[in-house]
């Protein structure tokens, strides 16, 4: 049997060992296979539904010899008997050879095993997958990426309510952060969250919770608790003295990790490995040569610092929409990857983020320059690929990387283009200003990297 894995990122394993690359190095064999192995309803779809969903920019005609192209490599690699027809017009997969983790997830799910679903669900679906030439594929990818996001976090939900009845607190307050976690933006989780730390003899950590929620809402949401909320918050600090230590209660049996900001900070980088005989998987450990990188995605941060850094660069839009440069006959696609902060300080990661998100948001409006979505992009900010890897993955010809620096009120950015293909820098240069002179800072960078461009 083979195993696919959709779940925290593609994986697949073949019991004659070929090679995965095959088709997880190819964005539209991937995403046939994906839909294929985890669209609902499970089993067979109509080749108008998938044309549709993937070749919409083509016509009826050549969409369909995509379609069958696409299908005639996907038996190559995983074999005739995977793929299944019904006449000329319906497609499906054999689940009893091709085992897919989403529907293990479902499965389980619809069993009432949370601890199993859980188990499976490492991640976001394809996290950091994107066809910028099939938008109603992305719309589905999305939609299907939150359904299973909050299945996850009703799992999480559900487990630490049996995990409570069966008296074991320990195990009912790390189900519950898991919830917290995979669900960051709800608020109602978050004062169940708080409550049952609190009614777990945690006070102290359901005090240090409320924190963390709190800055999560002020910086990431830019809003307010509910009337709700701050009525917990105000409770459970009032049971908790200023060294943060519960008033008349006893020490928990044991210590939990408390949810606090940098829990959703990383909601979207929730990941935990299958442990052996997870029921409905057919291996324990996918072997290591058959693992791809997994691409995780992250929220933005948005701060008032995060001002500063659109200064930088918010002119960018002006410089290029202006000249309507355009880059035909050039390498015509480009990933800007977050800019690395070289200051040290925790106050510049939002101003090191912000240029190499407003910095993708003035490329993408040069003309004819196709530019990798930001989330894509920075879906590399959790780890270390080479920019061969970055071009494969992101299907791009040229990344461009950054880092960034200040000393008072003296900005220092450092910023190279380089061919993915080769790894050669095509341009790089640095360049220091003060704060009242950003914006022609920015104007420098974006001539620089469309010059770049079209002489290469």
């Amino acid at each position: 049997m083979m195993e696919l894995r959709l779940l925290g990122g593609a994986e697949l394993w073949m019991d004659d060992g070929a090679d995965p690359a095959a088709i997880l190095a190819h964005p539209k064999r991937l995403a046939l296979l994906a839909y294929l192995a985890a669209g609902r309803p499970f089993g067979f779809h109509q080749r108008d539904e998938l044309v549709a969903l993937l070749w919409p920019e083509l016509d009826q005609e050549h969409a369909r010899g995509a379609l069958r192209q696409t299908l005639h490599r996907l038996r190559q690699s995983v074999g005739k008997r995977v793929i299944l027809t019904r006449g000329d017009e319906v497609i499906g997969l054999d689940a009893t050879i091709l085992w897919c983790d989403v529907r293990g997830f479902d499965d389980a799910l619809g069993g009432g095993c949370p601890h199993e679903a859980l188990a499976l669900y490492r991640g976001d679906l394809l996290p950091g997958v994107f066809d910028a030439s099939a938008p109603q594929f992305e719309r589905w990818l999305e939609g299907r990426r939150r359904e299973l996001r909050l299945s996850a976090t009703r799992a999480a939900w559900l487990a630490s309510d049996q995990a409570e009845q069966a008296g074991d607190t320990a195990r009912c307050a790390e189900w519950a952060q898991r919830a917290a976690r995979l669900g960051p933006d709800d608020e109602p989780g978050a004062r169940r969250l708080i409550a049952l730390l609190e009614r777990v003899g945690d006070r102290a950590g359901a005090s240090r919770a409320c924190d963390g929620f709190e800055r999560y809402l002020k910086t990431e949401l830019e809003v307010a608790p509910s009337a709700d909320t701050v009525a917990l918050f105000a409770r459970i600090r009032g049971n908790a003295d200023p060294a943060g230590h519960a008033r008349g209660a006893e020490a928990p049996v044991r210590v939990v990790r408390e949810a606090t900001s940098e829990d959703y900070d990383n909601a979207q980088r929730v990941s935990a490995p299958s442990p052996p005989n997870v029921p409905g998987s057919p291996r324990d450990i996918v072997p290591t040569e058959h693992r791809v990188a997994r691409l995780q995605l992250r929220h933005s941060r948005r701060t008032q610092l995060l001002a500063l850094a659109a200064a930088v660069v918010v002119m960018l839009v002006v410089g290029t929409a202006t000249r309507r440069t355009t880059t035909a006959g050039l390498e015509q696609s480009v990933a800007v990857l977050p800019f690395v902060n070289a200051s040290g300080s925790d106050e510049d990661n939002y101003v090191s983020e912000g240029m190499s998100d407003e910095l993708t948001s003035a490329l993408v409006s040069v003309k004819g320059l196709r530019v990798a979505p930001r989330s894509s992009a920075f879906s590399f900010r959790v780890r270390q690929a080479d920019v061969a890897t970055v071009g494969r993955t992101l299907g791009v010809g040229n990344v461009v990387e950054g880092a960034m620096s200040r000393t008072g009120p003296r900005i220092h950015v450092t910023v190279q283009l380089i061919r993915a293909a080769d790894g050669r820098t095509l341009w790089s240069e640095s360049f220091e200003r003060t704060s009242d002179s950003v914006f022609n800072l920015q104007r420098d960078v974006a001539e620089r990297i469309v010059g770049a461009l079209r002489r290469h």
